[in-house]
C-alpha cells in the first residue's frame, strides 16, 4: 500500500491526476501524523527540512516496519558525523559536491 500525505489540499489533488487509484493520500502534517500502519519504506521528497526536527526521527522509526527503509531526495542536509560524512563524500562521483548546509 502506498500513502501520501501533505498539509496542502492542492498539492494533494494534483498528486491524484499523476499516481494510479490505489494510492491512499492524507491530508496531514508529518507532525500530525499518529503512526498506526507501519511501511516498508518513509520516503521524503524534498520536505524533510520542513518538518519539526523535535521527534522527527522517532516519528519516522514509529512509521517503518523491522527492516524497513527511510530515503529523503531534495532537501538540504549534514551528517553529524563527520567520518561518515566523509565517507560520503569519497563515495560520490567526482563531479558531485557534497554541500553543508545545515538544517534548521
Amino acid at each position: 500500500m502506498v500513502t501520501a500525505t501533505d498539509p496542502d489540499g492542492a498539492m494533494l489533488a494534483e498528486l491524484r491526476k499523476h499516481v494510479p487509484r490505489g494510492v491512499r493520500t492524507v491530508r496531514a502534517a508529518f507532525e500530525d501524523l499518529r503512526p498506526g500502519e507501519r511501511y516498508g519504506l518513509v520516503y521524503a521528497a524534498a520536505a524533510l527540512h520542513w518538518t519539526n526536527p523535535r521527534g522527527r526521527w522517532s516519528r519516522v522509526a514509529a512509521l517503518l516496519e523491522p527492516g524497513g527503509v527511510f530515503a529523503s531526495c531534495g532537501g538540504p542536509c549534514q551528517l553529524a558525523d563527520p567520518a561518515m560524512e566523509e565517507a560520503v563524500r569519497a563515495a560520490r562521483a567526482p563531479s558531485w559536491a557534497m554541500t553543508r548546509i545545515p538544517v534548521a
